[in-house]
């Protein structure tokens, strides 16, 4: 009885601290979208910590990463925040981030940073993603890869 009460009273203490962190996590996925270089990067430092904090954790990953992927998607994001979105991407992102990630090879804005990530993902999913050989060449980013692939065969 005594084990019982002593939970529900550390429950009831943590419930507040939890909906906090919640609610700061969700505020920091909102300003990630408009963040730019030079503001401040309390949002970055708070995401990073919580993907840090996540990252043994399969299933909080790939929530978290569906979220990230979502915000990339979005037109007005800035380049600064698809810069770290495609940084934190590279702990989280799993195969089913692989096909927004591979439409982002098609413009020449956003090739380097898709393949940031798909780089660096393990298993079969994204490997002929980047395989610049196959890869179009819509811009210059991805051009300067394929170009290379050809001087090294």
């Amino acid at each position: 009885m005594k084990n019982r009460f002593l939970f529900a009273t550390a429950v009831l203490a943590l419930t507040p601290f939890l909906a906090s962190r919640a609610s700061s996590l969700d505020d920091a996925l909102e300003q990630l979208k408009s963040y730019d270089t030079g503001q401040t990067n309390a949002a970055l430092i708070a995401l990073e910590q919580h993907i840090g904090r996540i990252s043994g954790d399969v299933s909080q990953r790939q929530q978290m990463a569906a979220r990230l992927t979502a915000i990339l998607a979005e037109p007005r994001t800035t380049a600064a925040a698809r810069l770290f979105i495609c940084q934190q991407l590279r702990v989280i992102a799993g195969d089913a981030q692989v096909p927004m990630l591979a439409a982002l090879l098609e413009s020449a804005e956003t090739a380097d940073l898709s393949r940031l990530v798909l780089e660096g993902m393990p298993g079969e999913a994204a490997g002929p993603r980047v395989d610049p050989r196959i890869v179009r060449e819509p811009g210059q980013a991805t051009h300067r890869h394929h170009q290379l692939a050809r001087h090294a065969a």
